[in-house]
Order: structure tokens, then sequence, then C-alpha cells
């Protein structure tokens, strides 16, 4: 069997690919694979994009799996006579699994697959039977070629006597009658599977259609009525039954001449009362809802006959009268010959629905298809039931409406523009400017023609983002802040610039940049070329902050941004992703998490989207209240100032005092209306915070108040590993892996992770990226530790552990949470590598006012009450004002630059420990205006 090659039609399809997966992995078989195109290397990056679920698949292209462009419906499969003659000479086997599937499909298109489509295979299955012999012609059909019959039906049994449904029973019935009229020339298998569902294991499937439709809108409480019987039974099969069936029998010489049904016997099938029973009580458990009863009664043939012309097709109601045949099935079929050659079938209908369950609405009901994240955002831009409006929020103006329809137009004219200046896929372009809607046209652009997209912090130093242009080599930049504009030109005089700003900041633009209303211009006239972009190509480079060392670009391929889309798009709560949803984006769209939730993931959910970009992110106080969105992402310190408002309140220094349970949850309650609506986040379903590290205390007081507030945690290279979902959420933790994610803790206590998201590698020194290996490990930089229940706890940082003049391990992150909860402190700094004593910087409003030093005081020794020994702040530094960006003291997102920061105080710290430092030092420290004592006596002290 080693050098026999399967020809197989339909590989792209679910089933067809389930069956290259099992003679790849239980044979030594060749495998010919037939995809519909003309060229080569387009069909392979097609089927590339289909199997991009099946890295055993994709790696097998070109050695076991050899990809042949062509057409079922065309005369010679659409090849030439040469490329025909050589594949009939190589084919032993065929397995015909390509159909068209659509239960209100018009006739002509169904037929000229199904019917034409199978008569062209048996033209080329006769072919090679004459040339040197066929083994076997494997052809899927339906358990439907039955149409209307009632009763019992028998696996030798075609007749359309009875009529049929609908135009897919009735041309998938002529394919069939064609293949029966060959049994006595060719080696003939015939299969007809029931209603096929996902993977008994893994509830994968490729699309949801038939029995999906209706659980669907079950699951979404659109579902009042069914005209079926309760105690009708429910013909599904998981497909992994079904090719498995397929697979052995295909290969078995006694199979020949044979037709099987691959249904359940009917013991094994559930009653609809039934499913819907089961549906109902795992809903409650695993997406807490409490779905409402179904009104099941069966309507009169006549009746459902006039209520089919009745309601249009694509509506609700002509939907499910669409599936309504598959639930009222009055007949059994015979399981002769496939129980004579198989096992019957033992698994129980209770045990495989709930991974069916699981990853339907992990899916969002939302098919698989072959589109990147930047294709799915067009297609989503065209959906008329699921619009999506964005709304630019300006300063001090009105916010501006813009369409999905006119979004989608833009989008393309500025792909088509981008290719007239010799952007392939590929190149590096760089992208920079504040959140708006032309932000995000520019980024899908990118995406569409294949481009590798840089986008740069626009607050960070100039310096920086010229440095990282040139590490990136990027071809062009795009430009969307004002402010950057004339600087960039003259950091970067040999590269081309695009402005997406408004002109009214200039009075002319530097005679380089090329304006925005000149692109579009420039769109209208250039035609995007159509070139499929394959999943495992560079899509992202992405820049950490920079707060351990130089900036470093984080590689991320299509296939990566689509899973990270999809599984962002399931975190939030069921009921929630399925109404209408609000998202605004303030965040800079370059935050690798904020970036891939607004600019992607919302177009996997299915509802009606409203999209807010904030320009100006100081204005989110401002702005929150007037978008209210469903859905919001945030880092701590939103929450951390949120926190002091309700401290700050007068309600909440009622709440804040109540000793007494009953009037706490009393006042909390009122309280909490009044934060969340002030704030505009009352109508917000899940809150999430990630970027950096959550004060557990701080979530635990808004868990108190009724308000739970979830952690996620990522890292620039693995964007989202961990987090907490809605009715699991552990405050002290970043919550449980995501799917096909698997993280452990090093020996040394550092956490390591694996999966889909961690990127490909880092962008080299020379014109590509380095791999990593593909089943590498990746040190996060960060300190863990697991919880009884599998949540995953963050410690600190493994490069910012100090260990003290006795060799001990402090966690600066720990203590630097608690002290950041005092009042008067606006940000806070644990020094003590090498010392005796662990000391702290505390930056403060007025490190004048007396009263900060005696809060200082007193706060402190609390802290020191919740810290180990030789955790305890013994000494401290006040300091005025702020961390800032533009003294090299803050990243890009706000994270402390621990050695920049140290290096600028150092004579501040040295200070600190008195007799420990020199005498310049000490010297230093006070000509910076500080007074301070040192002489190391103290074990508390302060200086102003």
């Amino acid at each position: 069997m080693i050098n026999e090659h399967v020809l197989i039609t339909g590989a792209t399809g679910f089933l067809g690919t389930q069956l290259v997966r099992r003679i790849l992995a239980e044979t030594k078989q060749k495998i010919i694979v037939l995809v519909r195109g003309e060229k080569l290397s387009a069909t392979q990056n097609r089927l590339k994009n289909s199997w991009w679920d099946y890295p055993e698949l994709i790696q097998a292209i070109d050695s076991r799996i050899q990809v042949i462009p062509g057409e079922i419906t065309k005369i010679r499969l659409g090849m030439s006579e040469v490329n025909y003659q050589k594949l009939v000479e190589k084919v032993d086997y065929i397995i015909h699994a390509a159909a068209e599937l659509d239960l209100a499909g018009d006739y002509h298109r169904m037929a000229e697959v199904n019917v034409e489509g199978t008569r062209r295979v048996l033209e080329f299955a006769g072919a090679v039977k004459a040339r040197h012999g066929l083994k076997r012609l494997s052809y899927i059909s339906t358990a439907y070629v039955a149409g209307k019959r009632r009763g019992v039906i028998w696996e030798n049994e075609l007749t359309n006597a009875f009529g049929f449904n609908n135009n897919y029973e009735l041309t998938k019935y002529e394919a069939e009658k064609l293949v029966a009229t060959r049994k006595n020339e060719l080696p003939i298998s015939i299969f007809r599977p029931g209603m096929i569902i996902g993977d008994s294991q893994t509830g994968r499937i490729k699309k949801f259609n038939t029995l999906y439709f209706p659980l669907r809108l079950y699951l979404t409480g659109k579902i009042k009525f069914m005209p079926v019987r309760r105690k009708m039974k429910v013909n599904l099969v998981p497909v992994d039954y079904v090719a498995e069936a397929i697979f052995k029998l295909t290969f078995l010489p006694k199979a020949e001449g044979l037709t099987f049904h691959l249904t359940l016997p009917p013991e094994k099938q559930p009653t609809v009362k039934e499913l819907l029973l089961f549906v109902k009580n795992w809903a409650q458990q695993n997406l807490q809802i409490d779905l409402p009863r179904v009104w099941l009664f069966p309507l009169p043939i006549l009746w459902l006959k006039f209520l089919k012309r009745l309601l249009p097709r694509n509506s609700l109601g002509g939907k499910l009268l669409m599936v309504a045949p598959y639930l009222l099935e009055r007949r059994s079929y015979r399981l002769d010959n496939t129980e004579k050659f198989l096992a019957k079938y033992a698994a129980n209908w209770q045990d495989f629905l709930p991974p069916i369950l699981s990853y339907a609405t992990d899916k969002n009901f939302l098919h698989s298809s072959e589109r990147t994240v930047f294709e799915q955002i067009l297609f989503r831009l065209d959906r008329q039931n699921r619009p999506v409006v964005f709304r630019d929020l300006k300063k001090n103006s009105w916010p501006v409406t813009i369409k999905g329809e006119q979004i989608k137009q833009d989008i393309l004219k500025v792909a088509a523009a981008l290719q007239t200046f010799q952007i392939h896929p590929g190149d590096r372009v760089a992208l920079l400017g504040l959140n708006s809607s032309k932000y995000f046209m520019m980024d899908v652009a990118l995406g569409l023609i294949g481009a590798v997209s840089v986008p740069l912090y626009y607050t960070s130093p100039v310096a920086e983002i010229v440095n990282i242009i040139h590490d990136a080599k990027a071809q062009l930049l795009l430009v969307g802040k004002k402010e950057l504009l004339v600087e960039l030109v003259e950091q970067l005089p040999d590269l081309t610039i695009i402005t997406f700003c408004q002109k009214g900041y200039l009075e002319e633009w530097p005679e380089k940049v090329i304006e925005w209303k000149e692109l579009m211009e420039i769109g209208t006239e250039a035609i995007l070329q159509e070139e499929k972009i394959t999943f495992y190509k560079p899509a992202t480079i992405r820049y950490t902050s920079g707060s351990t060392g130089e900036p470093k670009g984080a590689v991320f391929n299509q296939a990566q941004l689509r899973w990270l889309a999809q599984i962002m798009g399931t975190i939030t709560p069921w009921q929630l992703r399925n109404q209408k949803i609000i998202y605004l984006s303030y965040l800079p769209l370059n935050h690798v998490a904020e970036g891939i939730l607004a600019n992607y993931a919302l177009y996997y959910l299915p509802a009606p989207l409203e999209v807010y970009f904030l320009e100006d992110f100081h204005q989110l106080a401002k702005k929150l209240p007037q978008v209210r969105p469903t859905v919001f992402f945030s880092v701590p310190r939103f929450y951390e100032k949120l926190w002091e408002k309700v401290e700050q309140s007068w309600l909440g220094k009622i709440y804040l005092g109540c000793k007494s349970r009953f009037w706490q949850k009393f006042w909390g309650r009122i309280l909490r209306q009044g934060i969340l609506k002030k704030a505009g986040l009352d109508r917000c379903g899940y809150l999430l915070v990630g970027s950096a590290p959550s004060n557990p205390d701080l979530l635990t007081s808004f868990r108190k108040m009724g308000i739970e507030v979830h952690n996620a945690y990522g890292l620039t290279e693995a964007p989202l590993i961990t987090i907490n979902k809605a009715g699991a959420n552990y405050l002290e933790t970043v919550g449980q892996e995501l799917p096909e994610t698997k993280v452990k803790i090093a020996t040394d206590g550092e956490v390591l992770v694996k999966g889909p998201q961690v990127m490909i590698g880092y962008w080299g020194a020379k014109s590509d990226y380095e791999p990593r290996a593909a089943n590498q490990w990746l040190p996060t930089g960060d300190l863990g530790e697991f919880t009884a229940e599998g949540f995953l706890k963050i410690i600190g940082r493994k490069k910012e552990i100090i260990i003290n003049a006795y060799g001990k391990n402090i966690y600066p992150l720990k203590i630097e949470f608690l002290l950041k909860k005092i009042a008067v402190v606006k940000e806070a700094l644990v020094v003590g590598e090498g010392r005796p004593f662990v000391a702290a910087l505390f930056w403060v409003a007025d490190c004048r006012n007396e009263k900060i030093n005696e809060v200082l005081e007193r706060e402190v020794q609390r802290v020191n009450e919740e810290l180990a020994p030789v955790e305890q702040i013994k000494k401290w530094a006040v300091l005025s004002g702020e961390l800032s960006i533009a003294n090299g003291e803050l990243t890009a997102n706000l994270k402390i630059k621990r050695g920049a920061v140290l290096t600028k105080y150092q004579a501040i710290v040295a200070a600190l420990y008195g007799n420990l430092c020199s005498v310049n030092q000490a010297d230093e420290a006070q000509k910076l205006g500080y007074q301070f004592n040192v002489n190391g006596e103290e074990e508390v002290s302060s200086f102003e």
C-alpha cells in the first residue's frame, strides 16, 4: 500500500479533511487532493488556510499529500489533457466527498456540483480502471436521499417516488442514481451518513448547519415553539464515526458493491424532548443561563407547506422550517451492511453532546472559513443582519458616525493605493497614530495585501520610534498624530510617509508627505490585486515596551491573529456576546491586547457592533459615560482611580464605615449602581483588567460592592495566556489557560507557556525573523505558582527579584501592591538589592506637605504588619511629581523602567542607606534639593 495513491475530492470540506487525517495517520498511502482553482500556488494557499487547524496536514503537503488544481464540474476535471492522463496513471482509490449542501439552494447551482461533478468523477474512475485498474470508488451520499419516505429505509433501496424536501436531497438522489448505474462496471461503495455533527471528543466542526441552527436559536432564547413531536428521534451522528467507517470500508475488499447507512442505532439517538432537556441543563451549568421552555407540537403537513411559502427563506421562521424535516423523521434506517463489517456503535449521545455544545458556543456558531482576520472584517462589514457602526470620539466635538459599508469601501481604496507604492506581501509598514476609524482602516488594508504591520506607540520618544522603524526595515510609514509628523519627516528623509491626520494642523504638508485625500484618489484608480494571503506568513511585528531593555519585535503570523481574535471573541459571557456589542477603544491600538481585541476580535462576535475610537485617552472619564460600553478592558490604573472616587464620595465613606453586614450590603447596592452609572459602566456585562499586575485587595473591594473585575494575563510575545471567566473569577489569580494553551512553572519559579498565541519568533538583525522551535516553551520572565484549583498566580518578575545582603529573595511586586494602596501615594518603587533591608521611593503630589509624612508613618507601619520581617520597609524617600515617558522613566504602555529610575535616583537610594553610601553620593543627593538623614540609625525614617 506504500506506493498506492488515494484521490480525494472535497478535501477542503469538514468530512473530507477528517478522511485525509485518518489516511495520513493510519496508512502509508500517498494522498492526492483535488482543490478548485487554476494555479498550484493559489490552490495550495487555499488548502493551507482551510487546514489551518491541522498543522500535521500542512506539513505533509508536497511529501505525502499532493495538491492538484482543478474543477470537478468541468471536462477532464478542469485539467489539461497531459495532467489529466498523469493523474489517471497515478490513482488507485477515489473518495468523492465534494458536495454542495444548501437546504435553500437553487437547483441548477446544486446540480452543477452534486450531479455534474459526480458524472465527471465517474468518467475519471472509468479511465483509471481502463488504464491499470481501480481498487475502489467511495461515493459519499446522504441518508436523506430517502426524501419524504417514512418507515424502514433499506440500504439497497433508492427511489424518488415519495418526493424530496429540498434541492439538496433531490440532487444527491440524482447523483447517487448515476453512481448506482455504474456498480457493474466499477468497484463502488456508497455511504449515506445521517445528520453529521462535530467530533465526539472535541466537538470540532467546520459549518454549523442543520441541527446547529435550532440549537443556536434555543441557546439564545429566540425560539419558543418547534413544530415537532417530542418523541421524535434526532438522527445525529458524530463526524469521527462517519470518517472512520468510510476509511475502513473503502479499503475493505468485501465492502465493494455495497451501500452503507452511517447513522446511529435508534436506541442511541435522543428524542427531541430529551435533547432539549439535556441542552437546558448543560446551559445552566456551563453558560449560567436559564433557558425558557420550548413548546413542542407538530403541525399538519399542509400547514408546513403553507408556512414555507408564506415566510421568506432568509427569515428566522423560514430557516427553521428548512430544518424541520430533519427533526420530523418518521423512519428508521437499516444498518445491516454497516453492522456486518463494523462494530455496533457503543457510545451514548449524552457522552458526546457536551463537547459538541462547548465547541459550538465557544465558536459562537460561526462557520470556520478560509478567511484571514482582515477578510473576516470585510465579510462582517457586509452583513445587514449584524450591522457594524463606527464612531470617532474627538476632543470637544460630537461623535463622528461612519457605517460599516463606507468603512469597507475606504479600506479597499487604501489597500489598492498602498500597492501603488510597491508594498508587497511580507513588506513591513510602520503605523502610529491616535485611535480612530482611519487607523483601523490602515491596519486592515495592510493585512489584506499581506504587508507586515509594525504598530508603534505614539507616546514613545521620537528617537525610539525612529530606531524601531530602522530595525524593522519599514518601507513605508503611516502617521496619524500631527505633533509627530514634522519631526518624523526630518528624522526619516528617505522614507515615504502617508498621513491620516486632519490637514488643519499645518498650513501645508511637507512636500514628501501624502495626505488622506490624495491616498483615497489613488485608491479609486488602483485595482486591488486578489492574491490569497496564506495563514502562515508573518502579519505583524509588535515591539516590546522596553521595560527591561531595548524593545524587541515579536512576530505573529496570520493564523495566530485569527486564533487570538476568535479566542478573545469567546471570553465574554454567552448572553452578552449574543446581544448588541458596544466597545470603547481608548488604549493605544498598537497595544497588543487592545489592538487584537478592538481591531480583530469583535468581528467574530455573532451580534451587531458599535465601535467607538477615543482619540485622547486622557478624556476617558468624560467620554465613558457617553458611550456606556457593554464590554470594557482597561489597565489597573483605571480601576484604582475609580476606587479612589468611591473612597472620596460621601456615600463611599458611609459604606466603608459600616460595621454591620446588613447595612454594608444595603449601602453597597446603592453605591454600586451610582458609581457604575457615573463611570459609564452601568450596562457593562464584563469588566476586564490586564497588561499590568492588579492589586487583589482592590478587586476584592469591588467584589464586596457587587462588581466583578476579571483579571487576564499575557505579554507582548503571547498576548493572552490565561483569564478569569465569568462565574469562575479567582481574584488572587490571573485565571486559567486558554484552550490549546499549556503553562508550567520552571524549577526556578518562572512561568513558561506554549500555545498558538506564542509569537513565531523575534524580528532578527537580518531581513527576516528568527523562528522559534514549534514545540518550544516561552519563558515569560514572570514568577508564578498554581493554586489548588488550577488557577495561575503571578508573584513577581524574575529580573526584578531583589536578593538582599543576606541572600534572601524578596519580590518587590507584592510589596509595591500594598504601598500603592496608600491614598497619598501615586507611585512606589521598592529597592534593596544587596542591602541589609528594604527601602522605598514614593511619588506624591507634594512632598513638602507635612501631613503626607504623618500619613506615611502610619500607613507604612500598617503595611509592614502584613509583610514578613525581611520584606518590611525600614526607610523611604518622598518625591514630588510623576514619572513620565518623556523622561525615560516609563515605557510607552506606562510600566516603570526600573533600571532607568534606579539609575536616575541612585544618589537618593544611596542616601537611604546612610552610612552605606559615600559622602559624594550624599552630597549629590543634597544638591537635588532633598533633605534626609544619612546615619542609618533610625529604624523607620523619612526625608522631604
